[in-house]
């Protein structure tokens, strides 16, 4: 009928409606690699990765062994050449990457028409929680699955319809599709694939997946002559250290993968209700105690209501698993086998090519579910409203994962900007360890990184962790020194946390945990601040006068957690001071079994000396304030009291020296 809507306008509107609420979400996750590539794409736009870099408290020389080759960077990068960058840079790197939904939603389409009985599974793929979650943010895993569709969608009409042009653009996007991911190589294999199954003597169905192949090998080639090393290199070595072909690793994969895939993927009805009809429900009620089972041995540990969570979705996993062997087996079409390898194949890639499970590492299996779902050579042959069933749960779950996502997101900013309000003046003295989003908004605010293995780190130095975004470790050393200063949580309104330990919430990672997302109100992040012991770093520089003559100042880790300083009395103490002010110091003071600190504190700067009056906290911890000057002494008068004179020695517990007001 002349004027109606094509379906295909009806999918962009739709992939409109899931992506525009959420461009204003902040940089979370790996965004922070993918624009620090991008904006080092505009300075130096033929070395993309050749910069020096902090990754997980580790210093590399350069970006050219990360697990993605720099598509996105590029694409980020002009992006920032375009529109500039600055504090809305989320917001315009967010709008330029909604192009790849739109190229999603047509590959999809294309296919759905060609091998679906409705066009409306399209609709299904498009609305997979996974990709909704996934579409909100600025890594490599949606162009991928953008470019790697179209390429088969445009390969496959081409093929069956002799047109040489079409499947060399296939061919084109195929490079793009490798370019923006090593894996998607996978694409090409799929082309060779169909073109043999249908025996096409085409040139073009032969040569155009070369070109992903070849482009590649070009790229690796310049690329390692560049860096005078194979760049894939490091990126297998960090695959193998991270344990991702370990036997108790693989294990992990095999479990987390069907929870993973029922939790986020999509919820294939039509292939749950196949397995559930096969030999009178025998091998999926078998299923069942099994999947109990391996959730009380993999996860006895966990909260009831998240290891309920976990079998539900580890029975659903394995039936979609069953449905889909069956769909391909009952089936035994040419295009239920051809898109039977297809879906092999990515599974395969999931489960060896990580080093753990992610919900966007499933993103290749995508498509090829989804048609196999709704086949059109299935029976019985799905329906419309089973597609629109399936499309309404994929909403509603995808929409409720982005909301926390988002919220997760916003978090990590609001974290930054508190830490950048509490410690302002501090920065030169303040560094954080920790990745993701935190990462780039810390940096924003003007922090610096901290090394694992860094002794740079000077007495009264602050150091900044996450619980979850990947806190740095701690050189054994410095560890020893570190006093603990504060702890602040942060909460979020929706009770779902996809990135938690205590939740055992793994979206991202299932290092995390074995459940894509949980029902929890655990805090989204925990910042723990640590201070460098000032008085044991700066011990050399510390004046002791005591009446004894092997007197001395002992430092003392204690094992759970801060440093004792233990010190003669009576004594006088100087303690050189250059560093931010004014300042606040608090401590413990442990003499006899008495409230009263028998310490009594000066301030000595500019040829002035004055006192200073010592305050007591309700937590018994003691604090004084002192006001800016550039360069002084504190004085410490031991043994003050009369209550002291019993004493031989006076410990003060975790010495700490803050800005004021910055005790959280």
């Amino acid at each position: 009928m002349s004027g109606r809507i094509p379906i295909w306008a009806w999918l962009l509107l739709l992939q409109l409606l899931l992506v525009v609420p959420f461009v204003m979400q902040p940089i979370h996750m790996d965004d922070s690699i993918f624009l620090d590539i991008g904006r080092h794409v505009v300075k130096t736009p033929w070395h993309p990765m050749d910069f020096p870099y902090i990754f997980e408290g580790q210093q590399v020389p350069d970006m050219a062994s990360h697990s993605h080759p720099p598509f996105t960077g590029y694409w980020i990068g002009m992006l920032l050449w375009l529109f500039g960058d600055g504090p809305n840079v989320h917001v315009v790197l967010h709008a330029g990457f909604i192009i790849f939904p739109f190229l999603f939603a047509l590959g999809m389409y294309s296919l759905a028409l060609r091998f679906a009985s409705t066009s409306a599974a399209a609709v299904v793929a498009i609305t997979s929680p996974a990709a909704i979650v996934i579409s909100h943010m600025l890594i490599s895993d949606y162009p991928t699955l953008a470019f790697s569709t179209l390429a088969i969608a445009l390969y496959v009409n081409g093929v069956d319809q002799n047109k040489p042009l079409r499947v060399w653009i296939g061919g084109g996007f195929a490079a793009l599709a490798a370019f923006s991911s090593y894996l998607a190589l996978m694409t090409s294999i799929v082309c060779w694939l169909y073109a043999l199954m249908k025996k096409n003597r085409m040139n073009a169905a032969w040569l155009s997946p070369l070109v992903a192949p070849m482009w590649m090998a070009v790229w690796l080639g310049l690329s390692s002559w560049h860096f005078h090393r194979f760049i894939l290199g490091r990126t297998a070595q960090y695959l193998v250290d991270a344990g991702g072909f370990n036997a108790d690793r693989l294990v992990h994969k095999l479990l987390a993968f069907p929870i993973f895939m029922a939790g986020t993927l999509v919820l294939p009805l039509p292939l749950i209700w196949l397995a559930l009809r096969c030999s009178k429900m025998l091998p999926a009620i078998i299923w069942a105690p099994i999947s109990v089972g391996l959730v009380q041995v993999y996860a006895g540990d966990y909260a009831l209501k998240d290891r309920v969570l976990m079998t539900v979705l580890l029975i659903v996993g394995g039936w979609i698993l069953f449905g889909l062997f069956l769909r391909v087996r009952r089936t035994g079409s040419q295009d239920s086998i051809f898109i039977g390898v297809w879906a092999a194949l990515a599974i395969v890639q999931i489960l060896f090519a990580y080093s753990s499970g992610m919900a966007r590492y499933l993103l290749p299996l995508l498509p090829p579910m989804v048609l196999l779902t709704f086949l059109k050579s299935a029976k019985p042959l799905p329906s419309r409203a089973t597609a629109v069933w399936c499309s309404a749960i994929g909403i509603l779950l995808g929409i409720s994962l982005s909301i926390a996502d988002f919220e997760a997101a916003q978090t990590n900013r609001d974290i930054a900007q508190y830490v950048g309000r509490t410690l302002k003046g501090w920065t030169d003295l303040t560094r954080f360890g920790g990745e993701w989003g935190f990462r780039h908004h810390m940096l924003e605010q003007g922090f610096r990184q901290f090394l694992t293995d860094g002794n740079d780190l000077t007495g009264g130095t602050l150091l900044i962790s996450p619980s979850e975004a990947v806190p740095y470790g701690v050189a054994q050393d410095v560890q020893s020194m570190l006093v603990p200063v504060w702890q602040k949580s942060w909460q979020s309104a929706l009770p779902i946390r996809l990135m938690n330990r205590s939740a055992h919430a793994g979206f991202y990672s299932s290092s995390w945990g074995l459940l894509p997302y949980s029902f929890s109100r655990a805090p989204v992040e925990q910042i723990t601040v640590r201070q460098v012991s000032y008085l044991s770093e700066k011990l050399p520089e510390i004046h002791l006068e005591s009446g004894e003559k092997l007197s001395a100042i002992i430092p003392v880790p204690i094992d759970t957690g801060g440093v004792d300083t233990v010190v003669p009395v009576p004594a006088r103490v100087s303690i050189p001071y250059d560093g931010p002010s004014p300042v606040q110091v608090r401590f413990s003071c442990l003499a006899a079994e008495n409230a009263e600190c028998p310490i009594r504190v000066w301030d000595e700067h500019d040829s002035v000396t004055t006192p200073v009056t010592l305050h007591k906290q309700e937590s018994a911890d003691f604090y004084f304030g002192l006001p800016f000057a550039v360069k002084r002494n504190i004085i410490l008068e031991l043994g003050s009291t009369d209550t002291a004179q019993s004493l031989k020695t006076l410990t003060i517990r975790n010495w700490v020296m803050l800005p004021l007001g910055g005790g959280s």
